[in-house]
């Protein structure tokens, strides 16, 4: 996971084997993943960043609060926090992710319209809103 940092070229290489780790049964494993894949995001050079953002969504509904956080935190990151002079590719890429979620589950029969709070775009918002919220009211105090 370190050298992925080190060498950019080594996240394409070994995504699929790393990306495939998420759902691991080992709570430790796959928080390393998320961890590995936020370094990975964190890079320009990155070809698989939509992929990547919908495998780390999924585990919204992760068993683990730990894991839970870090994927709050990584789409905290990624599309709400700071100014950024692309906010236009952030809305694209937010579609796109939540999109391919919806077709994806859709496809297995696990979601349908009206779209049900464990959904997990829908879980992922509701959290980052309470969080929002949450600074907000500490930030007037």
């Amino acid at each position: 996971g370190k050298y992925i940092s080190i060498q950019p070229a080594l996240a394409v290489r070994y995504y699929g084997a790393i990306s495939e780790r998420i759902t691991d049964v080992g709570v430790s494993v796959r928080k390393c993943v998320v961890g590995i894949l936020r370094e990975c995001l964190a890079m320009p050079s990155f070809t698989k960043k939509q992929e990547a953002l919908v495998r780390i969504m999924l585990r919204i509904r992760d068993d683990e609060e730990s894991i839970q956080q870090l994927v709050v935190d990584t789409f905290q990151e990624q599309w709400f926090s700071g100014a950024s002079a692309d906010n236009d590719a952030r809305a694209q890429q937010l579609v796109t992710v939540v999109y391919t979620v919806y077709s994806n589950l859709k496809s297995h029969g696990q979601v349908a319209l009206p779209l049900a709070s464990n959904f997990p775009p829908v879980d992922l918002f509701t959290r980052l809103l309470q969080t929002h919220n949450r600074y907000a009211v500490i930030a007037s105090a």
